[in-house]
């Protein structure tokens, strides 16, 4: 039988947080560069911590982060790096002389993308962190509620409209283990994922309406800590989709229904690793395109989905829309989406 998108898979792409990536262990009385395998996440604002050290990171064939701190144990840039290419970098600001974040610059192949800044409180807890372009205009924000182990995370564009809705907790020793994240404009629905302390890496993923099991996500890593697959199955056990991965990037999802019916979405991205196009099938046939009009800072204005001609059928404002059903509906339908083709896409 045909599901509604909200029933269907949600991945791990979904679940990425915009933080800031750091160390805490570094020796403050050189400045040095240690190679990591993995980032593990801590409170919006925070220093995070970097795991499984590499000995010869030059020869490394998979991701890793490269992270430099100056004499006084500060990070002070990053380097997401894959198969020896620094992808992007991550250069981060601090509160004159103290350890206290301000903010960071992104860079993709070497132009600034992005430079988010935090806001705090009297405390010194952040309660908001705002995203924009590298010309300094404001493409979104976050804001943080400090709770007892968790942080609510809520997010807008810079147009003030809400664009995503997440309940991240943390272990005792501050480490990110699980994430809650709601459904866009049915926060009845809604995805829970646990994380390995040690590694960072998702260890389940289950998504929910109400208090009822809908899906369950079962992902496979490679030696390099990339995912290559996610299965997804039903309440009752049974296979439902996959998506795959090459380079960590989601290249196909594939759903086969219980009357037999097919759909499969191809995504091809740009140099800078950015969704460019998501090409939508429905049983061998190829359906419509989903398009990005996107922020120098790859925060995504608007999705527009297209006919085989390039008539456009549908609009999505402030979404990154990358599944649809039969009708274009995405996950979180009602927020904005204006519709040119009424009733059934197939």
């Amino acid at each position: 039988m045909k599901m509604k998108n909200s029933l269907k898979s949600v991945l791990p792409a979904a679940l990425a947080a915009i933080t800031v990536f750091a160390v805490t262990n570094a020796d403050a009385s050189q400045s040095n560069i240690h190679s990591y395998r993995y980032v593990l996440l801590v409170r919006p604002g925070e220093v995070n911590r970097y795991a499984g050290e590499l000995a010869n990171a030059a020869n490394d064939p998979g991701r890793h982060f490269d992270v430099e701190t100056d004499a006084q144990g500060r990070v002070t840039n990053i380097a997401i790096v894959r198969a020896g290419k620094t992808m992007s970098e991550l250069r981060l600001h601090y509160s004159g002389s103290t350890s206290l974040l301000t903010g960071f610059d992104t860079f993709t192949n070497g132009e600034q993308t992005q430079a988010a800044r935090i806001q705090r409180n009297t405390e010194g807890e952040a309660i908001r962190q705002d995203q924009m372009t590298a010309q300094g205009v404001l493409a979104g924000y976050e804001v943080f509620t400090q709770a007892s182990g968790c942080v609510d995370v809520v997010g807008y564009s810079g147009g003030d409209q809400k664009t995503g809705h997440a309940f991240h907790c943390y272990s005792v020793s501050g480490v990110e283990n699980r994430v809650r994240r709601y459904e866009l404009g049915n926060e009845n629905v809604y995805i829970e994922a646990e994380y390995d302390e040690k590694t960072g890496l998702m260890r389940s993923c289950k998504q929910f309406n109400g208090d009822k099991l809908v899906r369950n996500v079962v992902p496979a890593y490679d030696a390099n800590a990339d995912v290559v697959r996610n299965d997804v199955y039903d309440a009752e056990g049974k296979w439902f989709s996959s998506d795959e991965f090459t380079d960590g990037l989601r290249t196909k999802r594939l759903y086969k229904f219980s009357n037999g019916g097919t759909q499969e979405i191809r995504y091809t991205y740009d140099e800078k690793r950015w969704l460019e196009e998501s090409q939508v099938y429905a049983n061998n046939k190829f359906i419509c395109r989903l398009t990005y009009d996107i922020l120098p800072n790859g925060t995504v204005k608007r999705t527009l989905a297209q006919g085989p001609e390039g008539d456009l059928w549908a609009e999505y404002p402030n979404r990154f829309v990358t599944d649809i059903d039969h009708t274009g509906q995405p996950s979180g339908a009602g927020t904005g989406a204006v519709f040119y083709r009424q009733g059934n896409w197939w």
